[in-house]
């Protein structure tokens, strides 16, 4: 089995104060991809906008070349004197076998996707795998050996990793949250993902909700009160944006709650140091 853990990196942001984002709409999605998984600029407010967008087409798999797909099966989790680790294997749906592929990966805490692994291959299956065999493969302890990708997750953090060829055409975008933070009331779930170290900007996720309904929001951060409405798909799902931070204030804790008619679901954070 050929090992990969993944890479962490320092980064840096500045408060803009607690703030619910704007829910997506498909004018920006369909921007969005157009331009790829990229940006440059970094103003905050926009920056915080693009950046949940962006990570919701990628861990939903939507940004990949058409026709193709892939996704990662847990094969061990385990509880360590220094936390969680969690291995997966990832298998690809409909990329050309014939061809090697760059891993990327992109940190929580890095601005672009970094090259971590280059020259795997696609088993027949789909398994992701180091052939080996030539000299541009990647190599593991034996020929055909499988990738396992193994990570150490803090709470909430996502995974957010690409298949790209060499020659560029072809890509896939999928990720994982290994360690969750989700709360269920009744058939409605919600879910923050932390998409800077210190949860300065967090995607909100739901589903199961009235489709395409006004869903009311509400919460506080720091004693900072805020409310507002988030529209629903007609899936029933809900992505949004929020930005806890306080001005002057260099952590404290954020409670929110999103309500339908028939569900409340509650979720509580800490953010800052």
């Amino acid at each position: 089995m050929m090992p990969f853990r993944n890479i962490r990196r320092s980064g840096r942001w500045c408060c803009i104060g607690f703030l619910i984002l704007a829910g997506l709409t498909d004018h920006a999605l369909a921007q969005q991809q157009q331009q790829g998984p990229t940006f440059s600029d970094f103003d905050p407010a926009v920056y915080s906008q693009r950046l949940v967008r962006v990570t919701s087409e990628w861990l939903e798999n939507k940004a990949s070349s058409p026709g193709i797909s892939a996704e990662m099966r847990e094969i061990q989790r385990e509880k360590r004197d220094d936390g969680l680790w969690v291995h997966y294997h990832v298998f690809a749906k409909g990329l050309p076998k014939d061809q090697l592929y760059n891993v990327l990966q992109w940190p929580i805490n890095a601005r672009e996707p970094l090259i971590l692994m280059r020259g795997v291959s696609i088993a027949a299956d789909g398994l992701v795998i180091c052939e080996g065999r030539k000299q541009d493969q990647c190599r593991g302890e034996k020929p055909d050996d499988d990738v396992s990708f193994t990570f150490h997750p803090a709470k909430a953090e996502p995974y957010r990793l690409a298949l790209v060829s060499i020659d560029e055409r072809t890509k896939v975008y999928f990720g994982v949250v290994p360690d969750p933070m989700l709360a269920v009331d009744r058939d409605c779930s919600l879910e923050i993902v932390r998409l800077l170290p210190k949860f300065e900007v967090v995607m909100l996720r739901g589903k199961g909700f009235t489709p395409n309904s006004d869903l009311a929001f509400s919460g506080s951060s720091y004693g900072e009160a805020h409310g507002g409405s988030i529209k629903s798909d007609s899936h029933g799902k809900i992505v949004s944006g929020l930005l806890p931070f306080v001005t002057g204030k260099q952590s404290g804790t954020t409670d929110f709650t999103v309500k339908d008619a028939s569900c409340a679901p509650k979720l509580s954070f800490e953010w800052g140091r």
